[in-house]
């Protein structure tokens, strides 16, 4: 009775253990030698390693079923009156194996046995779940980098991998994380003996190899207890202890200097050589060539792992009961970043100096304007133009704030990879070949198991983990570790298990579980500054030290590029929040065997967390430049490039936006909640049916003090409707009615004025499962199944916005375009950025958070982005078919077809979208549709519209005085045009995409046997999404586009081949010879992934499209030349496409796709016994074995001189050695 209570009290409590559960099942029928039922047989099913053991009796089909198994070695011993007793060994149970073992007896005394000794079945004749497991040997032996046995999961069939390998170590979670499930719809599910294993919606906790006994990555399962997720369920069972002390130690090393350049590293170097030689400076050239071709580096992984029974001394003897197992991973890495992470474009030289006039020489389009001739177009009513600076040049006296100017000037590292051909743009001319990527790395995990008696079984696991990177500081040669981002990351996960059998047929389990995870940017470089110190005035010191301290402040360079500000070079760090993640949970189950069924029930609650230590962003502030005031005109009617105009803007002083943030702390949760029951039923021998049905509530989430906007009411009355729709009908633009100018719609707080405090509605879902197997013959088996699945909306995987607890202070510096400034006097020589934020009438600087006191008005004047009260979980359905072929005892195939449909997928739509009748739909340039929609007319919105505000609402009227949206006495007439245009850019989040993919899965195994074993898979795949506007004024998506995720063609191998020499071998057993060619081993994989479509901007074509394609369809494809760019594109930007252009080209093209994956790995291993049960293993592994270099996608942007030029390579490794030794006992 009291084990009823208990599992009663389970069951009512609340927690987060995923049900996906790393234990396995042996059962079988008993049968005699006429083939019936032998009924009351006892069985018992022990564990060859711990001698614990499993006691069970045949019901009246003779079945037996032991679940919820250790993975390990086992053997099965039936006894039966009458007949011989029986015994199964060398039983390998895998991670999640369904092992079915029959067993015919034979007639005789009970004293008399019989032994049956060979390997598991090589089909699997149960289960309807389809992955890869990737066993102890395979974890050990295949080559991998740095023990990081997470890179392992990319040989799976059917997972879809980020088509890169690039150098990844353990605690680099993000690199580890790049494995999705076809599709890539959701989160996947990462678990460590079951325990959850996630932060940041990848993984938590990496464990090294000597650590794991096993590895899943279950594509598809058609099990009711796996659900929260769309994605991979990725799980790891950690080795257990055993009756004899047994571990092991290991030391991996790799130097740069063993291992190849990157491409563009290795061609600099040369041509550096050369240029040398051809200016005839000999002695330059020999200089070069000693040098070596890449900055050193090397590391160092080690660990060690211990484990047996406990025994203590005279007190305890865990033999056979109690057993314990540690491991310590640690790793020491000092090395150049990687190959994707050093590439910038920088100023060059003569432009710090003022002179960009080498970027006129190329287009015009670079042709700089003096910001302080703008002046009416009078060509053009509503418009603002400006001339020309003579010759591109920049007077030295035209710098703004020399003192800023040149800080941030003199950390710019001088370019290194200037192009060849100074007819071309400088893009990538820096080559930050001495910038670090250092880690320090230690890992900690234990695992404890008990079994005090035959009915109970209990364990403990724990981990824990710190991980510090030093990286990205691509200015360590003029400010040495100011960009370094400092990132720590910290781990802790536990879990606890207890398994009750009542009886024969009934077993209990339960779990639980608890994990944190928490990611800290330290950025200590960029910290050993203050604003006064680059020259900013000393207030903005006084407002980040009230907040969460200082830093450099952030000067964005739109148009240069960085391998991590992506568009813009960005120069000073953010202050981070220090994200902490929690989960704690319970899953309990039940299970009980009746006749030909196997029924289970269960519960899998959750709750997540996560929370901020402080907010984070810029209080000392940021300060973006780009080419807003330093182009011909107000709008893009002459095309302006970014690259030299944002830094020209710089020189003068004039930043495009300039801001410091408050932010606010959060503390987010939300709780889960499924059950599910399920039906094994064994139809007859050969056919098994599963049927279970899955049920899912998960809560939207909340935030502890309602610090949150959640949705938008579209219908919410606002205080400046009436003032705002009388001034447009006192100056209407031609386009809309005054009757038609509504000023409607603001956002909701949560628990606001009866608010709800959530987001989005709470959602019930229902998970119906069904899958089969049947066993044509001996060695054939057609396998099945469907199930539904959705995946989870929790606060690890979002974020909410918390304006109002958190503010922007944002200067407006002109109202119309810098005829008349507001912050500083750029005509008598005053830069902006020496008052950034001045003193306004009401004596402050900076705007405070308020909270939720502006209700609905908060977003007026601002951009929102929200997801409707309405949102729906991504759901999918999953169905498999296919056939299992036994080749040999060994060896087996599968084929299988795989087909996938989601719908509820989210679909980004601007609501505030200008409709379709005011934009282009043709194939020619509109310049007067473009000068149209920007022109300024009179704003509905200016503040003085408002004045009774100022006492009725005192608090809105300062919100509203310092955005320029409301002070402006102008405003372009596109945004009159818009729905909700008191908003500067409302954007929601649709639920009707859909997905679908169909695959053909090929795969081979042979087993390994006599030294060998071969694992071959081939994924074809045909996958599109339905989820995107086309055009911005789009309401639902209108046509299916292909995804890269996945390729269309996959191919991945696995192998180890033991030489046949040596003791124990067919060859050369013994004798001198046998000493020095024996005991060797080799292993590789292999790796083949299309490379991915590029994604194309909205040009003028005027051809035939697949033209585009015609060098690749030749196989002439170069770096210079990657595709066919002579194409009947449009080159010259001023006959391109206008502001407000439909689209007209293709989103992507499928037979223009940049490099794929095509990569060997191999080792070499020999081991070495230095007694009984000892053995020191010595392995070399070659990562990329051939130096395949594999290339970034190239330049699609027809106005560049760079169109269609490779000029970076990926992250991928060109050939890596790595050393390793290790000793098992």
């Amino acid at each position: 009775m009291r084990t009823y209570a208990l599992a009663v009290l389970l069951f009512a409590l609340v927690g987060n253990l995923p049900a996906q559960d790393t234990r396995g099942m042996i059962s079988g029928t008993v049968t005699d030698p006429q083939g019936a039922h032998v009924v009351g047989a006892s069985v018992t099913v022990t564990n060859t390693g711990t001698n614990v053991s499993t006691a069970l009796t045949t019901n009246a089909s003779g079945y037996y079923e032991a679940p919820l198994l250790l993975p390990g070695q086992y053997q099965v011993t039936v006894e039966a009156p009458g007949f011989k007793k029986t015994l199964r060994s060398s039983l390998i149970l895998d991670m999640r194996d369904q092992l079915k073992i029959d067993i015919p007896l034979e007639l005789g005394g009970v004293n008399e046995s019989i032994t049956i000794t060979g390997e598991s079945p090589i089909l699997d004749t149960s289960t309807v779940t389809l992955g890869k497991a990737l066993t102890t040997r395979e974890i050990a032996d295949l080559p991998v980098m740095t023990n990081d046995i997470v890179l392992l999961a990319r040989v799976a069939p059917g997972v879809v991998n980020q088509g890169t390998t690039q150098y990844v170590s353990l605690g680099m979670v993000g690199g580890s994380s790049g494995f999705y499930a076809p599709l890539n719809l959701g989160q996947n599910e990462w678990s460590i003996d079951g325990a959850p294993n996630l932060g940041s919606g990848g993984i938590q906790f990496t464990p090294f190899t000597d650590q794991i006994a096993e590895f899943k990555i279950d594509t598809t399962s058609f099990d009711a207890s796996v659900g929260h997720s769309i994605g991979l369920s990725i799980a790891f069972s950690t080795k257990s202890g055993t009756n004899s002390l047994h571990g092991s130690g290991t030391e991996q090393y790799w130097n740069t200097h063993w291992n190849a350049a990157p491409f563009f590293v290795k061609q600099k170097y040369f041509q550096n050589i050369d240029a040398a030689n051809a200016a005839g400076n000999t002695a330059l050239a020999n200089q070069l060539a000693s040098a070596p071709m890449q900055p050193g580096g090397h590391s160092n992984d080690f660990g060690f792992t211990l484990g047996g029974p406990v025994y203590i001394p005279k007190v305890l003897n865990g033999k056979n009961k109690l057993f314990w197992f540690f491991s310590y991973a640690g790793n020491r890495t000092r090395q150049p970043a990687r190959s994707s992470e050093i590439t910038n474009t920088v100023p060059t030289m003569p432009e710090r100096q003022g002179d960009f006039s080498d970027l006129l020489k190329i287009n015009a389009k670079y042709q700089i304007y003096d910001p302080l001739s703008v002046a009416p177009d009078p060509t053009r009513p509503g418009h603002y133009v400006r001339t020309p600076i003579p010759g591109n040049i920049i007077p030295q006296s035209r710098i703004g704030d020399p003192k800023v100017f040149n800080w941030y000037t003199s950390r710019l590292p001088a370019p290194n990879n200037n192009p060849a051909n100074p007819n071309v743009e400088p893009f990538n001319n820096f080559l930050a070949l001495g910038q670090a990527d250092n880690t320090n790395y230690s890992g900690l995990a234990s695992r404890e198991d008990w079994a005090p008696n035959e009915k109970n079984r209990l364990s403990f696991s724990w981990d824990w983990s710190h991980f510090i990177e030093n990286a990205q500081d691509w200015t360590y040669a003029t400010q040495p570790g100011m960009q370094d981002w400092d990132n720590i990351r910290l781990g802790r996960g536990g879990i606890f298990n207890w398994t009750y059998s009542k009886s024969a047929t009934t077993v209990f389990a339960a779990s639980l579980s608890a994990n944190q995870w928490m990611n800290v940017l330290e950025t200590t470089g960029a910290r050993q500054f203050k604003p006064s110190d680059i020259g900013f005035p000393t207030y903005l010191d006084q407002h980040c030290q009230a907040l969460d301290g200082c830093a450099v402040p952030l000067v964005s360079w739109n148009g240069y590029t960085s391998a991590y500000g992506g568009s813009s070079l960005v120069m000073g760090r953010s202050i981070a929040a220090n994200a902490r993640q929690r989960s704690t949970g319970l899953k309990a189950s039940v299970s009980h065997i009746l006749g030909q069924h196997s029924f289970q029930g269960g519960i899998d609650f959750r709750r997540a967390y996560v929370t901020s230590e402080g907010g984070d962003g810029n209080p000392m502030g940021s300060f973006t430049f780009n080419s807003q005031y330093v182009q011909k005109n107000d709008d893009s009617l002459t095309p302006a490039g970014s690259l030299g105009l944002s830094y020209a803007a710089f020189m003068l002083g004039i930043p495009s936006s300039m801001t410091a943030d408050t932010n606010a702390s959060y503390a987010l949760m939300n709780p889960y909640y499924a059950w599910y029951g399920q039906d094994t039923w064994r139809v007859t021998r050969n056919i098994t049916l599963t049927v279970g049905l899955r049920v899912e509530y998960e809560q939207a989430p909340t935030e502890r003090y309602n610090r949150a906007i959640t949705y938008f009411n579209p219908t919410a009355q606002l205080p400046i409707a009436a003032g705002a729709q009388a001034a447009y009908a006192a100056n209407p633009v031609p386009e809309l009615a005054a009757s038609a100018f509504v000023v409607q719609g603001g956002s909701n707080y949560a628990g606001l004025n009866g608010a709800p405090r959530q987001p989005w509605q709470n959602q019930l879902m229902w998970l119906p499962r069904l899958g089969a197997a049947w066993q044509l013959n001996s060695k054939t088996i057609l396998r099945g199944g469907y199930g539904i699945y959705y995946d989870s909306i929790n606060v690890q995987n979002l974020t909410l916005s918390q304006s109002g607890f958190s503010r922007t202070t944002s200067t407006n510096l002109t109202n119309d375009y810098g005829v008349t400034w507001l912050a500083g006097n750029p005509g008598a020589g005053i830069s902006p950025l020496a008052d950034p934020f001045p003193v306004r009438a009401d004596g402050t600087r900076f705007d405070a958070p308020f909270g939720s006191a502006l209700g609905y008005m908060y977003t007026a004047g601002t951009g929102f982005s929200y997801q409707p009260w309405n949102r729906q979980h991504p759901r999918e359905q999953q169905w498999r078919v296919g056939v299992e072929r036994q080749l040999s005892p060994n060896m087996v195939v599968q084929v299988y077809y795989w087909g996938m449909w989601g719908n509820d997928l989210a679909v980004s739509q601007t609501q505030s979208a200008l409709p379709a009748q005011y934009w282009n739909q043709n194939m020619v340039r509109n310049n007067t549709l473009a000068s149209n929609m920007t022109q300024n007319v009179t704003n509905p919105f200016n503040i003085a519209n408002f004045a009774s505000l100022k006492t009725s609402n005192p608090a809105l009227y300062q919100q509203m005085s310092t955005l320029g949206f409301f002070t402006g006495a102008t405003i372009q007439k596109n945004q009159l045009l818009r729905p909700y245009s008191q908003i500067n850019g409302l954007n929601t989040t649709l639920y009707d995409g859909k997905a679908k993919n169909n695959s053909l899965q090929i795969t081979f195994q042979r087993r390994l046997s006599k030294g060998f074993n071969l694992n071959a898979n081939y994924t074809y795949s045909s996958a599109s999404l339905w989820n995107t506007l086309v055009n911005q004024y789009d309401t639902a998506p209108t046509q299916w586009l292909p995804t890269n995720q996945p390729v269309p063609n996959r191919v991945n191998v696995t192998g180890i081949y033991e030489l046949p020499f040596g003791p124990g071998r067919p060859l050369l057993k013994s004798g001198v010879l046998s000493r020095v060619v024996g005991n060797w081993q080799m292993a590789l994989t292999y790796d083949f992934q299309q490379g991915p479509f590029l994604s194309w901007g909205n040009y003028f074509y005027y051809g035939d499209l697949s033209t585009i394609g015609a060098t690749l369809d030749q196989g002439a494809k170069t770096l210079n030349q990657w595709f066919n760019t002579n194409a009947p594109f449009e080159k010259n930007a001023a006959n391109g496409p206008a502001s407000y252009q439909a689209r007209v080209f293709p989103l992507n093209i499928t037979a223009v796709r940049a490099d794929g994956l095509n990569q060997w790995n191999a080792n070499l291993r020999r081991d070495f016994r230095i007694r009984e049960g000892m053995v020191v293993e010595v392995r070399m592994d070659a990562l990329n074995l051939l130096n395949r270099s594999q290339f970034a996608a190239p330049d699609n942007t027809p106005y560049d001189t760079t169109f269609g030029l490779v000029s970076s390579t990926t992250a991928t490794l060109n050939r890596w050695y790595q050393l390793q030794g290790r000793i098992r006992f």
